[in-house]
C-alpha cells in the first residue's frame, strides 16, 4: 500500500567531474522538475523500493541482512526502473544512491524525515570546475589607471630611460598630465563598458538557466506521459506563455540530448493515465 506521507524530494545527483559529456546543471534541473511536478516519482521510489524490504535500512544500521533481502531489493529497484522507463545509467545510479541516502536519514531520524521538502542536493565530486561559471566575479581591468601624460614618451625614449631610474622619476613628476575630470571620465567609461558587458553576461546566464528549468519541466512531463499538445496547455495555464507543441517537442528532444536522457516512445499519454496526471495543478497519484 502506498504511504500517505508527503513525497520526499531529496533526490541526489552523482556526478563524475572527469566526464565532460555530463551536463550537471541540466541534469539537476531535470531531477528538480521530477520532484516538483511528478510527485509519484519520488513517492514510488520510497514506497516501492526503500520500504518494500529491509535491505537498505539494515545496511544503514549495519544489522545483519535477512536472507534474500539483497536480491529482493534489486528486483524491486529493477521493477521500479521498468515502470518509469529509466534506462540511462546516470539516472539509475542517482536513484540508487538516493535510496541509500534516504536509508541513512531514516536510520538517524525516522521515516518522518522523508516528509520534509529539501532543496536538491547535488554531489559534484572533488573537482569544482563545474562551478566555475557560477563563481565568476566582476573584476574590471583599467588601461592606464592613473592621469595619463599629455605627451607620452615613445617606445624608443622609454627604452633609453629604462636604464636611468632617476631620469624616469624626473619625467614622471614633471610631465604634464590630463586633468582630474578627464581622468575620472576615462575611468568611468572603461568601468561602464566592462560593467555593461558583465551585466549582459549575467542576464544571459540567468535566461539560460530559466529556459533550462522550463525545458526540464517539459521533458519530465513528457517522460511521464504528457503529449506535447498537453504540455502546451499546461505551460499556458502555468505561465501564460504560448508555445506551440512543435516548439515544445523540439525543446524536449534538445534538452534530453544535452543531459544524455533516453526519451520514451511518443505514444499518446499511456503513462499519464497510470499516474493520474493533473497538468495544471501538479501531478498526483490517484487513489
Amino acid at each position: 500500500m502506498p504511504s500517505n506521507d508527503k513525497p520526499p524530494t531529496s533526490i541526489v545527483l552523482r556526478i563524475n567531474p572527469d566526464d565532460p559529456q555530463k551536463n550537471v546543471r541540466g541534469r539537476s534541473s531535470y531531477l528538480q522538475a521530477l520532484s516538483q511536478y511528478i510527485n509519484p516519482f519520488c513517492e514510488s521510489l520510497r514506497d516501492e523500493v526503500l520500504y518494500r524490504c529491509d535491505y537498505f535500512e539494515c545496511m544503514a544500521s549495519e544489522r545483519s541482512l535477512p536472507e534474500g533481502s539483497q536480491e529482493m531489493a534489486q528486483a524491486s529497484f529493477d521493477r521500479w526502473l521498468g515502470n518509469w522507463g529509466i534506462v540511462d545509467e546516470w539516472l539509475k545510479d542517482g536513484c540508487w544512491h538516493t535510496i541509500q541516502r534516504w536509508a541513512f536519514e531514516v536510520h538517524e531520524n525516522g521515516r518522518e524525515t522523508l516528509n520534509n521538502r529539501h532543496p536538491l542536493p547535488v554531489w559534484y565530486g572533488a573537482n569544482d570546475a563545474n562551478l566555475a561559471a557560477a563563481l565568476s566575479e566582476f573584476q574590471p581591468i583599467f588601461e592606464q589607471p592613473y592621469p595619463a601624460p599629455l605627451s607620452p614618451l615613445s617606445p624608443g625614449e622609454m627604452e633609453s630611460l629604462a636604464a636611468q631610474p632617476l631620469a624616469i622619476r624626473i619625467f614622471e613628476t614633471t610631465v604634464a598630465r590630463e586633468s582630474a575630470s578627464k581622468f575620472r571620465k576615462r575611468m568611468q567609461v572603461q568601468f561602464g563598458t566592462q560593467l555593461a558587458a558583465y551585466i549582459a553576461q549575467c542576464e544571459a546566464r540567468i535566461l539560460e538557466v530559466r529556459n533550462a528549468q522550463r525545458d526540464a519541466a517539459w521533458t519530465a512531463l513528457f517522460q511521464c506521459g504528457l503529449t506535447p499538445k498537453r504540455i502546451e496547455a499546461w505551460e499556458f495555464k502555468r505561465s501564460g506563455n504560448a508555445f506551440s507543441h512543435a516548439r515544445i517537442q523540439q525543446a524536449v528532444k534538445k534538452f534530453a540530448a544535452s543531459i544524455g536522457l533516453t526519451l520514451r516512445k511518443p505514444k499518446a499519454g499511456r503513462n499519464s493515465k497510470r499516474i493520474g496526471i493533473q497538468p495544471h495543478t501538479g501531478l498526483k497519484k490517484t487513489r
